[in-house]
């Protein structure tokens, strides 16, 4: 019986990561989507949405904090899909790669420990 799933490779990951949700926005084709980020890294976030962004594509995020609002740039490098089954349980997502770090937004992963 062959599995349908191999077993999981190496950590690619360079940076750790830490669960941290907030708010996020972000346009594709014109279209004002949301999301949440459901946790960040040095380099990176993953978005957690309904919305379908092919990997590759460069996207303008505003994400919401209580200690403010940071603008970043990013490209989206995975997407995650949930099963149509369990969509009501599970979310899909996109991981992105970060491209462009504004100051305020290191000064917080310094903060969280990850700067």
């Amino acid at each position: 019986m062959s599995r349908r799933n191999p077993a999981p490779g190496p950590e690619r990951r360079i940076f750790s990561r830490l669960l941290y949700r907030i708010p996020c926005e972000f346009t594709y084709e014109g279209h004002k989507l949301a999301g949440i980020v459901t946790d960040v890294a040095a380099r990176g976030i993953f978005i957690e949405t309904s919305h379908r962004i092919p990997p590759g594509t460069e996207l303008r995020l505003i994400l919401r904090d209580p200690r403010g609002a940071y603008e970043l740039v990013g490209r989206v490098k995975r997407e995650k899909r949930s099963h149509r089954s369990a969509r009501q349980v599970l979310s899909g997502g996109f991981g992105v790669r970060l491209v462009v770090i504004p100051e305020p937004f290191f000064r917080l992963l310094v903060e969280l420990g990850l700067g």
